[in-house]
């Protein structure tokens, strides 16, 4: 009752605007309690508060749960997939960015497993957003053979991979296989690869990039 009358106050409810970010406060309030039944309580109070039917509030809790559920899943197989690339001899780059290669292993054995989704990954994911090189060219090949026959084949590899690569992409497909990848983890894991800027290396600057750099430092920090 506290928190949630905090969050009332902290918005101007006599307003659209105002109610509907104190309805979605109050929403991650309410969910975060444990028991169903005083879930329900709360959910009717703030449906009766806001004017609207029990009926679609207690449907946004659970939009909010199944995204949060999602959300947890996609981290623990990053998790478990982050730990097997520190030591990956074929792609040395893993060890530097293991938050991206995960997510890049497990965008390419998403696309093998379900081709009829490849269009739409590639069309948010162009293979130049790639942060390492190999699962950048797993990633062209796949996109290649799926495009041309709309399936792909460990077989089809043997003409542009070595067969330690191809034993590389083989325990790839098999780690992520036992993750069960689900197209919303595949393109929270696009989004992360999007979304992803590498630090810049300030030795390489000349005086004018320098400067420049120094004053966005700066002006971030005020």
């Amino acid at each position: 009752e506290y928190r949630l009358s905090i969050a009332r106050e902290n918005t101007d409810t006599d307003h659209d605007l105002g109610r509907l970010q104190y309805k979605d406060s109050a929403l991650r309030i309410i969910s975060k309690l444990d028991s169903s039944v005083e879930r329900e309580i709360y959910a009717r109070k703030l449906a009766e508060e806001l004017g609207v039917s029990y009926t679609s509030i207690a449907e946004e809790i659970k939009t909010g749960e199944r995204k949060a559920l999602r959300s947890e899943k996609s981290r623990e197989a990053l998790k478990a997939v982050n730990f097997s690339s520190r030591n990956d001899r074929i792609n040395r780059q893993a060890a530097q960015y293991p938050g991206e290669a995960a997510a890049e292993e497990m965008i390419i054995a998403y696309i093998y497993d379900n081709p009829d989704q490849f269009s739409t990954i590639r069309e948010k994911l162009p293979p130049e957003k790639f942060v390492t090189d190999f699962n950048r060219r797993v990633y062209e090949f796949i996109s290649e053979v799926v495009g041309e026959n709309n399936s792909v084949s460990m077989s089809e590899m043997n003409v542009r991979f070595t067969p330690d690569e191809i034993g590389a992409v083989t325990r790839i497909l098999e780690r992520c296989k036992n993750d069960g990848i689900t197209y919303e983890c595949a393109m929270d894991c696009v989004e992360r690869l999007i979304s992803f800027k590498p630090k810049q290396d300030v030795s390489k600057l000349n005086d004018d990039d320098f400067r420049r750099y120094r004053e966005e430092l700066a002006r971030k920090r005020k």
